[in-house]
């Protein structure tokens, strides 16, 4: 696994296999998919995955987005929605509102270690 170096920023860094598709590894600037950079606002929305103490603020918007960047996202018929990234799956709730819980930003911050990311 790579780590961040001293004095950069919480950018997301991905390991060689973690998302099954071709790109390289990199601090600044990470090409997740085929020849597709990470947007400046997916980068901002894992800064905000990875926040500690974890944020209160993070849109559910933003999170379909970047797990649609990198993965993909389905609505299942019980409201919840599975997210997949590179063969691995997890269930997550739907929010009341327009944020995320803190409990499930834990969870998806769990699920993207997982598959390769690391701040």
């Amino acid at each position: 696994m790579h780590s961040t170096p001293v004095g950069t920023s919480s950018t997301a860094i991905l390991s060689g296999s973690a998302i099954g598709k071709s790109f390289i590894s990199c601090e600044l600037e990470c090409s997740v998919t085929r020849d597709s950079p990470l947007h400046h606002r997916d980068r901002a929305v894992i800064d905000l995955i990875y926040h500690h103490p974890v944020a209160h603020n993070l849109p559910w918007h933003e999170v379909l987005t970047l797990i649609g960047h990198i993965g993909k996202t389905e609505q299942k018929h019980d409201g919840k929605w599975l997210f997949e990234v590179n063969g691995l799956e997890r269930s997550f709730h739907t929010p009341h509102g327009e944020h995320m819980e803190p409990s499930e930003i834990v969870k998806l911050r769990e699920f993207l270690s997982e598959v390769g990311f690391v701040p």
